[in-house]
């Protein structure tokens, strides 16, 4: 079974797609997505993948995390996925105030966990 959101981030002029599946190859076929992970052998997108994150430009932004994920394992795929959010739009981390991103990483851990 596959369940997805999509949330528009306005701020950062984005959307996220968060994918909870079990079937990662089949849903990047069916939906013509398979291009934008290409580097990612079907292999590596199965066998022992928890989660991954990939995006399509610069305002779709794409999480895939299995059913049985770990919060742990959620917390870590939205670190990815916000710091590609920042990094695309020139916000460098700052280890001496990074109230923000860890929110933005907060907000979309408990999002995915609603999914």
């Amino acid at each position: 079974m596959t369940k997805e959101k999509t949330i528009k981030l306005d701020v950062f002029l984005c959307d996220i797609h968060i994918v909870v599946t079990g079937e990662p190859i089949k849903y990047l076929n069916n939906n013509n997505l398979r291009l934008y992970c290409a580097d990612m052998k079907d292999e590596d997108l199965t066998k022992d993948c928890v989660g991954f994150v990939f995006q399509k430009g610069k305002s779709d932004y794409y999480t895939m995390i299995r059913p049985d994920a770990s919060f742990a394992a959620i917390a870590h795929e939205s670190v990815h996925l916000i710091g590609r959010i920042f990094r695309d739009r020139g916000q460098e981390a700052d280890y001496n105030n990074d109230e923000i991103f860890a929110y933005y990483v907060g907000w979309l851990a408990l999002e995915i966990t609603k999914v």
